[in-house]
């Protein structure tokens, strides 16, 4: 038996070795699909990517990552999988439903950049940053490390 932890619902589950992700949280009320993804999911084909975890600890107790994957989650960081493709050989900690960080990140990156170098209250914060804005951040670290 391997210990399942759903960190965002704080639970945990038992499961047998090689047991498929997707169906033991869906077997123990456990949500992973989004609002849009329930509308859409594909019923665990891998067609849809809509059952979409984070594995926060135990990534190497996974079963490797198919071409399937690959393919649906280019854009994800190397520790997001489709629940419904991985099967569990032992304990792991999963976040359902994650953001996109990889986006979120460069936005905090950013914002903690202007705010260390002062860029002034005009620049907007909400999206990715302009090259007009990058070449001001950049000029502005510049400055500070000479």
């Amino acid at each position: 038996m391997v210990n399942i932890k759903f960190v965002k619902e704080n639970k945990e589950i038992d499961a047998s070795f090689g047991a498929n992700l997707r169906f033991k949280a869906q077997e123990n009320n456990i949500d992973i699909y989004t609002f849009m993804g329930k509308l859409t999911q594909c019923g665990g084909y891998g067609q849809c990517g809509t059952c979409v975890v984070d594995i926060v600890e135990g990534a190497q107790n996974l079963s490797p990552r198919t071409a399937i994957e690959d393919r649906m989650l280019k854009k994800r960081p190397s520790s997001c999988r489709l629940a419904c493709q991985t099967t569990v050989n032992g304990p792991i900690s999963v976040v359902t439903k994650p953001d996109k960080r990889w986006h979120t990140r460069g936005i905090r990156f950013w914002r903690t950049c202007c705010n260390s170098y002062r860029l002034g209250p005009s620049t907007k914060l909400q999206t990715t940053p302009s090259r007009q804005q990058l070449g001001r951040l950049r000029g502005a670290m510049l400055k500070s490390q000479a």
